[in-house]
């Protein structure tokens, strides 16, 4: 990662924040892992990827940085993301209702 994406993901693991990472080439999902370790009385912390057994989903605080390049699969799988977040069958009527209010704004 490099330019503002690394700044982002470096400053979410710095505070202990979960963050996944899609891997464009390889097409899948990492996670981070925070650890601790004691050396010599000094404690220190690290964050480390690892692969994700099940593709994530968002949370209310998530924030969705990255490439301006995606090829058509990881389009696609951002996609998957929002789909898997927002198309939950408990989140239907919160999405349902947004939508009436929509509907009868007017402008």
């Amino acid at each position: 990662m490099e330019g503002g994406t690394g700044w982002t993901v470096q400053m979410a693991l710095n505070q202990g924040k979960q963050v996944y990472l899609f891997d464009i080439p390889r097409q899948i999902w990492f996670r981070s892992e925070n650890y601790y370790e004691v050396n010599q009385g000094t404690l220190s912390m690290g964050s480390k990827f690892i692969p994700c057994p099940d593709p994530p989903k968002l949370h209310e605080s998530s924030a969705v940085v990255g490439s301006r390049k995606l090829d058509i699969r990881t389009r696609e799988e951002i996609g998957a993301l929002f789909n898997r977040t927002f198309c939950l069958p408990e989140n239907v009527e919160g999405r349902l209702a947004i939508q009436r209010e929509i509907d009868e704004f007017e402008l």
